[in-house]
């Protein structure tokens, strides 16, 4: 018994001096993982997103320096062999990471991963068709380590329907969704929604629990924490509050994936490679200062933003006072404070207070804005988007590309898939701003439109604080989109909320945008 214990303390101290190293690099070994997702079922409902759940995250993985083994559509046999070698793989590793996609079931407590070819007819098949939780736990559980799971696997499964008819009387061993399950110390399970809940496959690219995965992974010094905190609140707002990530951690101190712009960089914590041009050959650059202090200011902003606390909007103000959001953030705040009633706190009343001499609120502007100028029916106005992405092999992607044909594009430049990006319309006046009119991706060839990002989501932020969201299809060709009802804007910002992910390119176009308005009376 005392040898035991002293075997479990040992390991304990290894977790903790492992835990305590990992804010600053993640981790100084290997970091693997294995991303699986099952969509193209022979005998239940076919899922549309968890093969492009499964390559997007294996590729935001592979940037932030992870050895990745993926696997798409795989039957029980595929599965179990990319399992073994995953098992394999993680010999000396420090961070394992295991994600999911695909039907999922739980029975008499246990979760089962559902591989494509599996069916269940009778309660003997359960074993034979499926791979337990359990066995990607007793791999990843092996050495001490830190292991991260992450299952959006709760889509309802006719296949369990099926079961739990064959057990007649003991149907109710078949859950709804999945069971929670209890790890070993290191271990963090996350799920795309609350235990025993049905989780949604999404209408877009990605499921809601992927998308939101997406958006926050690559956001440098967060920990997982935070990260699943974030996620859980992108997760509720997009689905109405009928899905909940939940998760359970024995996670000692703070696991963070990618380093703060502090941090050394070390062989398991990768900075993200600069993303390719366009077309042509990739094009490799070092960061700058003013890169890693927009980085710095996009990451404070997003932590805040949608936390509803005052407090928290205004200590970004005070980090940065001269950032890409502020006038954003005191919009924000003097709508929070009118939404709680506070006397006097009505934001068109305080909006002369955020600028010095009164006026209107000061437009967005970032470190490395592009602007242009433009001609418009109701007068002139001043477009700037908040990056651009270097000119390559002949072509340029500034804003003014959002005048004219489009076949040409404006193209952000910022690291990502483009959310938090955003181009700014201040008018020569106050407008009456009736609506948008875009053409979504790069039009210059079908081709082109598909390797690269599109908008999905758009929020459009006015001057006076108010604020619509703007949903784009994905297809080529002008797309006119026009408010409830009229806003008088001295300014409009357009900030991408979520993006259509490209087949090949990670950067978002947009090949021309106008805003639809006429002079204020």
């Amino acid at each position: 018994m005392r040898s035991r214990l002293l075997t479990q303390f040992a390991r304990l101290v290894v977790l903790l001096a492992l835990a305590v190293s990992l804010p600053t690099a993640a981790g100084a070994q290997e970091r693997v993982a294995l991303v699986v997702g099952n969509g193209a079922y022979r005998n239940a409902t076919p899922l549309a997103n968890p093969p492009n759940d499964a390559a997007d995250v294996a590729a935001a993985l592979r940037r932030i320096g992870f050895t990745v083994i993926e696997g798409r559509d795989l039957d029980k046999r595929g599965l179990e062999d990319q399992i073994r070698a995953f098992g394999r793989a993680l010999d000396g590793a420090s961070v394992a990471l295991f994600f999911y996609a695909g039907h999922g079931l739980q029975v008499a407590g246990k979760n089962y991963l559902v591989p494509v070819d599996a069916k269940l007819e009778r309660p003997g098949d359960l074993s034979f068709e499926t791979i337990d939780v359990g066995q990607v736990l007793g791999q990843m559980e092996a050495e001490p380590r830190v292991n991260l799971v992450f299952l959006d696997a709760c889509r309802d499964n006719p296949l369990a329907r099926s079961l739990a008819r064959s057990l007649g009387t003991r149907s109710a061993s078949v859950g709804t969704g999945l069971a929670s399950i209890h790890s070993a110390v290191g271990t963090m399970i996350a799920y795309a929604t609350q235990p025993d809940n049905v989780a949604l496959d999404g209408d877009g690219r990605n499921s809601p629990f992927t998308t939101a995965l997406l958006k926050h992974l690559p956001t440098p010094g967060l920990d997982v924490a935070v990260l699943m905190r974030r996620i859980r609140s992108d997760v509720v707002a997009s689905t109405r509050q009928k899905q909940v990530p939940w998760d359970h951690s024995s996670l000692i101190g703070d696991v963070v994936l990618v380093p703060g712009s502090g941090a050394a960089p070390s062989s398991a914590a990768v900075a993200p490679p600069v993303t390719p041009p366009v077309a042509g050959p990739p094009v490799t650059a070092s960061p700058t200062a003013a890169d890693r202090a927009q980085d710095a200011d996009i990451a404070y902003w997003n932590s805040v933003k949608d936390t509803g606390d005052v407090a928290q909007l205004r200590s970004y103000v005070t980090a940065f006072p001269a950032g890409t959001f502020v006038a954003l953030a005191h919009l924000r705040i003097l709508e929070i404070e009118a939404r709680a009633g506070r006397p006097g706190d009505d934001p068109r009343s305080k909006l002369s207070a955020l600028e010095p001499g009164g006026g209107v609120p000061p437009r967005p502007r970032a470190p490395r804005e592009n602007c242009a100028s433009r001609a418009a029916p109701a007068g002139s106005d001043l477009y700037c988007a908040s990056s651009v992405l270097e000119p390559q092999l002949g072509s340029t992607y500034g804003v003014r590309n959002l005048f004219g044909d489009p076949g040409a594009a404006w193209v952000e430049g910022a690291s990502g898939d483009g959310t938090g990006e955003w181009v700014t319309v201040a008018f020569d006046a106050e407008r009456l701003v009736r609506g948008v009119v875009v053409n979504n991706g790069y039009e210059k060839s079908t081709d082109l439109y598909v390797k690269n990002g599109r908008v999905q989501t758009l929020r459009v932020v006015f001057s006076t604080g108010e604020t619509r969201t703007v949903t784009l299809q994905d297809r080529l060709g002008p797309q006119t989109v026009t408010f409830d009802r009229p806003v008088k804007a001295h300014w409009v910002q357009l900030v991408i909320d979520r993006t259509y992910r490209g087949t090949r390119y990670t950067d978002t176009a947009i090949s021309k945008l106008s805003v639809t308005s006429e002079r204020a009376r």
